[in-house]
């Protein structure tokens, strides 16, 4: 997808999308990470590797576990701070 002024921009998942940002509002509200995946279990919201092995080709799990929460908040594609490697220079550039 096009991103002005940035070359290329991730899309979020339209199933997922939602769930990884209300991890993010709950962290600034204070929340644990333990809170969080209880959370999301009680609630029943289907962890990545039940939302289809083609999202996470990890052996399948019915629930959250803080691992997974944890992976999602520390995930720099989420969290704004991986940056695209430039292209490298070609043959004979300076």
């Amino acid at each position: 997808m096009p991103c002005p002024g940035f070359g290329v921009c991730l899309a979020a998942d339209p199933v997922c999308g939602p769930i990884v940002s209300w991890i993010f509002t709950q962290r600034p509200a204070r929340h644990s990470i333990a809170r969080i995946t209880r959370a999301l279990n009680d609630a029943a919201i289907p962890c990545p590797s039940a939302a289809g092995s083609g999202h996470n080709p990890h052996p399948s799990r019915r629930q959250w576990v803080l691992t997974t929460v944890r992976a999602i908040l520390a995930n720099p594609r989420y969290t704004g701070r991986q940056l695209r490697k430039p292209p490298s220079a070609g043959a004979g550039s300076f």
